[in-house]
């Protein structure tokens, strides 16, 4: 009999064979009564190697996904639309090509775009799917992250606007003139969340997304390299009136998080990010 999962894990990188039976021990150690499956794309080792067969027969909710050929499309969709655009790129994907290939596999009733250095802790599986089941107008859900030391990383976000993304990803943001505008951003200057709370965009780092709100949305819009295809994404549920919410009792951790709320003042901006702001602008702007 085929397992009904809760939850398909769609991991946004290809992984290692040891940093994947990592992720899979931890999984499981703390998933409760949350069924889920893992898809993943190997980076270093061959799916058919023995050490690759071991880790499939003590997982057997894992899915190699396969390499992509020029002879393989993905039905890639745009914003309130589905299986609309075919999409065909090489051996190695962009992380949202190999995500909507992650998604498009996957069996859940709930699909998680998650980093594998994210750790979900006990409890947070199960209140994540509770509260979806709940929540029925809630399109897409996200854990409270936190790092080594259990500070809270900030994954839940204002949508940013023209002001913000030149600081995020100019040299203005490294004149420590941009904080207040920042602490907003990422809801710093709120006093923490003990249950939930609604968020105008969630970070894809970890992330649920509710199967309808998939089957009506469509995939992550592959134009976006490397940031702010979540910030669209929920853009998009948000024009077609689904719900996004932060799940503060729902707990995961994160080993190498992308910023501290010590890092909110001075921002250093990193190349190929700019141009995905511009894209989510153009997106916003223009309603696509």
């Amino acid at each position: 009999m085929e397992i009904e999962y809760d939850i398909s894990f769609c991991l946004d990188a290809p992984v290692g064979l040891e940093e994947l039976a990592e992720f899979l021990a931890a999984t499981e150690a703390d998933a409760g009564p949350a069924a889920y499956e893992v898809l993943a794309r190997p980076a270093d080792f061959n799916p058919d190697s023995p050490d690759a067969r071991r880790l499939l027969a003590d997982y057997p909710q894992l899915q190699f996904l396969k390499k992509l050929g020029s002879d393989t499309n993905l039905l890639a969709a745009e914003p309130g639309k589905q299986n609309n655009k075919l999409v065909s790129d090489p051996n190695f994907p962009t992380r949202y090509r190999l995500l909507n290939q992650a998604l498009a596999a996957a069996r859940g009733r709930y699909l998680a775009p998650w980093a594998v250095e994210v750790r979900p802790l006990a409890g947070c599986l199960a209140a994540l799917v509770e509260f979806l089941d709940e929540e029925t107008e809630t399109a897409l859900a996200a854990p409270r992250l936190v790092d080594n030391q259990g500070r809270t990383v900030p994954g839940r976000r204002r949508l940013p606007g023209l002001p913000l993304l030149l600081l995020l990803h100019t040299p203005l943001g490294f004149s420590g003139l941009g904080g207040p505008l920042l602490r907003r951003h990422y809801y710093a200057e709120l006093p923490p969340v003990l249950t939930f709370a609604p968020a105008e965009f969630l970070s894809d780092r970890a992330l649920l997304i509710r199967r309808a709100a998939l089957e009506e949305l469509g995939f992550f819009d592959e134009g976006f390299r490397r940031r702010y295809a979540d910030a669209d994404y929920c853009r998009r549920a948000a024009a077609l009136g689904w719900h996004c919410h932060y799940l503060a009792a729902a707990v995961a951790r994160e080993k190498e998080p992308e910023q501290h709320r010590a890092d909110l003042i001075l921002r250093r901006p990193q190349a190929g990010h700019l141009a995905d702001a511009t894209r989510y602008l153009l997106k916003k702007w223009l309603r696509l």
